[in-house]
Formats: structure tokens, C-alpha cells, sequence
């Protein structure tokens, strides 16, 4: 079967290794970047050539991509992507420009009590929280790790209906900045890379490295080691030079909880990605979660009507809302019906469905954070029988088929705005082959009256092929990557 993600041939005996549980497999594909966003770096370079901007600005753009490629590269598990980097000025760089390191006094003074999550840069994935989430914070005592050259500390945590989010401190001890520091001109500032869990170090080709660089998929949870690919996003924040607090945030939804309220989290094999070092640190965390605090705080809307959606063989409909301290959290249930092996793997099928961004909008119109998820994916062959997968996973263990039904759960986390009365989530389809954008869906959620209103669409915002560029793909890439777009153009 072809891959449409990673563009290889699937075996039975590939598609057998890649359903193993145990913990730190790297299961079959998902590893590398996909076509759709090397054409995506294609059309970032196309765009940046029409943005009206000094030389300067343009290059940082353009900085800010590449980058932005091998953080992704590195939440797929790609091995050493932080490591191989040889010149430590290159990783000060590539952390300054995706964000991941905030210098200086005013990052410090924005921190809000023990938990720092309101303006972590958890904002650069789309996950944008409320400024009073630190009230929601549970404090973490006695659990900090380490030595006077390095020392990690578990400072606090919060746990809702859907997110958790752990508060580290790393601190760098004066020897040891100071050996990094060394031949270095007098302002180099040393990046923290990455806090690893669960993912011991290994050798390889002589260089020191995690099998995930930093990805944090592996993850044991009342004693059960569970593999969390697509769950797990992390911020890092410099508060001052050789310090740093680190967000890491998991979605644990019940296909991972199976109803609890409360569980433990243990993070072995702790690792510190500092510079161009990987570094074990002895000692492991164990932290107490609890959701009671946050469900007692959250409304839950259940659509009192069909809220579906529907384009081309795929059904798209909203299964509940969750209005949290934190975040709105919307879950999608997609069916794709009476599909065959080319419907899912062949770009230029009539029935073939590309890939799919969302945008959220409040009461104003305006434009808010959202993150997209996928937790669970399976198929079901004509004959009956099912295939439980990975997220985002397309390698099929049958190469061909006909008559199937695949079935996904998406998880989108929408940022909760001032009035937070209403919410509008559109579903965009990007065509994988000519790059058009459509919107397939329009969802309004009012969440005072509690009720949710899909509607289907069909309509391009860009299409390259007949020269169209609305406002509103505009207004989607300034969103969504920044880009401002001369009009026109």
C-alpha cells in the first residue's frame, strides 16, 4: 500500500512492526516530513517573493521556515535533529527563531505566579490560554532533580478535560554556562534544545542522542506505558541566561484514561537537549492528576441535533464541546464511507480528500488560536474486519480494498476570548496535487444558548489554476504563518 504521508511501500510484516506497544518503538511511518509540507515550503518561498518587506525581514522569514521544518521533523521522532546541529551559534539561531526561547526581563515579569502557561509559547502551535490559568495550577513541591551543573524541577501542573500540562524549571550551573560559553563571542546565549521523558540515550554513529529528540511520545500513565504520538506539544521560555521553564502539555482524552478523573504520571530516563549536548539527569518525576477541580468548572455541550457535515465520502460531525477553565475543546468524529484504497492514497482521485486545516473564529470575527488533534483511527475492510492505527496514519495493512470505512477523532482546542459567547470553526481542505483551498465546513457554536449549528460548504478561497486569491486566504496565511499578501497578488 502507498503512504501518502512518507511516500513508501507498506508490507504486512511493516504494518505488523508498526502496531507493537513497546515503549520508545518509533511505530513504521510518520518519521519524516511529508510531500504536502515540502509544497508547502514551496509555496511559503512563492509567497515571500510577493510580501511587501525589506531584504532583511524576508530572510527571517524564511529562517523562520526552515526551522519551523526541523521542529516538526523532531515531533515525528526524527533522530538527533538537535544533535547534528554543529555550530552552536545555528541552534541559538533555530531556537530565537521559532520562538521556543524568550529572552530577557519582560518574559520573567510575565510570569504569573508558579505556572507561566498564559504566555508560554505554547501560543506558537496554536494554543493560546486564558490569562488567568495560573489560579488553576496546582503547585509541585519537593521534586527537582539532578546537580549543581544541571538541575531540573517539576513546579507545578493542570489537568481539565482534555489537557495536561506539566511546569518545568531547568537551571544550568555557572561552571558549566560557562564552559559553554567559552570561544563563543561574549553574548552567545545557550539554548536549551529540549527536556526529554521516557526515551533513554543511545549511541549512535558517535553521537549522544534520544530515539524521539524531545518529542515526548513516550508516556506512562498509572504504570502503563502508552504511546502518544500526535498528543504531546512543549514550549520553552529563557527567563534568564541559564534558566529556563518548560511547558510540556499531553491531551489525554479517555481512549487514554478510560474514564479517570485522577492518575499518575511517571517520567523516567530524564534528558536535557542543551546546546549541542545530550544530557541524561539522574532521578525520575512521579506527579498526582486530577481532573475534579476542572470538571466542576466546565460546561459540556452535547449537539441536540444532527451538527454534520458532509463532502465528498467523508461525514464530519460535532460529538460534543467542552467549555473549560482553559480551552473550548470541540470533538469531530469523521467517517469516510464506501472508500477504497485510491479514495485514501491517490492524490488524483475524484473522491480523494487532502489536508485539512482549521480556523477559529469569536463573537467579532476575529481570528482565534486554535490546535487540531487526531486521537483514534481505524478502519473497517468489507469482510468485517478492523485495523486499529496510529494517528494521521495512512499505511493500511491490506494494499488494496474497496467497500472500507475509516473512522477518525479530532480534538480541536479553540482559545477562550474575554466574551467567549460564541465560536466559529471552518474546516478547509487543501488539494495535495494543485494546492487549491476550499472551505468544506462551517461549524457556529453558541456557547451561552449551548447550541451548535454545522453547515456544509464547497467553495475555493485560493485556486491557483484560475488565478483566485480571496481576502480570505489572506487573511488564513497571515493567520496561520504570518504572511501579509499584497493585494492583487
Amino acid at each position: 500500500m502507498f503512504d501518502r504521508i512518507t511516500g513508501r511501500v507498506h508490507t504486512k510484516n511493516t504494518c505488523q512492526k508498526r502496531h507493537r506497544t513497546v515503549m520508545g518503538q518509533a511505530a513504521g511511518c510518520g518519521m519524516e516530513a511529508s510531500e504536502e509540507e515540502e509544497r508547502m515550503s514551496k509555496d511559503y518561498y512563492s509567497l515571500i517573493s510577493r510580501i511587501k518587506a525589506d531584504e532583511a525581514l524576508k530572510e527571517k522569514l524564511i529562517v523562520n521556515l526552515r526551522e519551523k521544518q526541523k521542529q516538526k521533523q523532531g515531533q515525528h521522532a526524527v533522530k538527533g535533529v538537535f544533535m547534528k546541529m554543529k555550530v552552536r551559534k545555528m541552534a541559538a539561531a533555530a531556537a530565537v527563531a521559532l520562538g521556543l526561547i524568550t529572552c530577557g526581563g519582560a518574559a520573567l515579569a510575565a510570569l504569573k505566579g508558579s505556572f507561566g502557561v498564559g504566555v508560554s509559547s505554547l501560543q506558537n502551535v496554536g494554543i493560546k490560554l486564558p490569562d488567568d490559568a495560573a489560579e488553576w495550577a496546582e503547585p509541585v513541591e519537593n521534586q527537582e532533580i539532578g546537580n549543581e551543573d544541571l538541575k531540573v524541577a517539576l513546579e507545578s501542573s493542570f489537568c481539565d478535560d482534555g489537557f495536561a500540562i506539566l511546569q518545568f524549571k531547568v537551571k544550568v550551573g555557572e561552571e558549566k554556562l560557562k564552559s559553554y560559553k567559552d570561544s563563543m563571542d561574549s553574548d552567545y546565549k545557550v539554548p536549551l534544545c529540549y527536556l526529554s521523558f521516557n526515551d533513554p540515550v543511545t549511541t549512535q554513529n558517535g553521537y549522544a542522542e534520544t530515539r524521539l529528540g524531545g518529542a515526548n511520545y513516550n508516556l506512562v500513565v498509572d504504570g502503563e506505558e502508552v504511546w502518544v504520538r500526535g498528543r504531546s506539544e512543549h514550549s520553552i521560555e529563557c527567563v534568564k541566561d541559564g534558566e529556563y521553564i518548560v511547558h510540556q502539555m499531553w491531551f489525554l482524552d479517555d481512549s487514554i484514561l478510560n474514564g479517570k478523573k485522577e492518575f499518575t504520571i511517571a517520567l523516567n530516563d530524564v534528558v536535557v537537549g542543551l546546546d549541542n549536548d545530550c544530557i541524561p539527569v539522574d532521578g525520575s518525576f512521579e506527579v498526582k492528576l486530577s481532573k475534579e477541580n476542572a470538571l466542576d468548572h466546565t460546561d459540556v455541550i452535547m449537539p441536540s441535533k444532527d451538527a454534520s457535515a458532509q463532502y465528498k465520502k467523508v461525514e464530519k460531525t460535532i460529538e460534543k464541546v467542552s467549555v473549560t477553565p482553559l480551552q473550548n475543546i470541540i470533538v469531530i468524529k469523521s467517517v469516510y464511507k464506501d472508500v477504497d484504497n485510491e479514495d485514501l492514497g491517490y492524490v488524483l482521485d475524484e473522491d480523494y480528500v487532502g489536508t485539512l486545516y482549521y480556523m477559529a473564529y469569536g463573537k467579532d470575527g476575529d481570528n482565534i488560536s486554535c490546535h487540531e488533534m487526531e486521537t483514534e483511527r481505524k478502519i473497517t475492510y468489507k469482510d468485517g474486519t478492523s485495523e486499529v492505527l496510529e494517528p494521521g496514519d495512512y499505511s493500511f495493512c491490506q494494499k488494496e480494498f474497496d467497500h472500507a470505512q475509516l473512522e477518525t477523532t479530532e480534538v480541536i482546542a479553540v482559545e477562550k476570548t474575554e466574551d467567549n459567547s460564541k465560536v466559529l470553526l471552518k474546516v478547509y481542505e487543501k488539494n495535495d496535487y494543485t494546492a487549491a483551498i476550499k472551505v468544506i465546513m462551517e461549524c457556529s457554536i453558541d456557547l451561552d444558548k449551548k447550541d451548535v449549528g454545522v453547515e456544509s460548504k464547497d467553495t475555493y478561497i485560493y485556486n491557483p489554476e484560475e488565478s483566485l486569491v480571496t481576502d480570505e486566504y489572506r487573511e488564513m496565511m497571515k493567520q496561520r504563518y504570518g504572511l501579509e499578501m499584497e493585494m492583487g497578488n
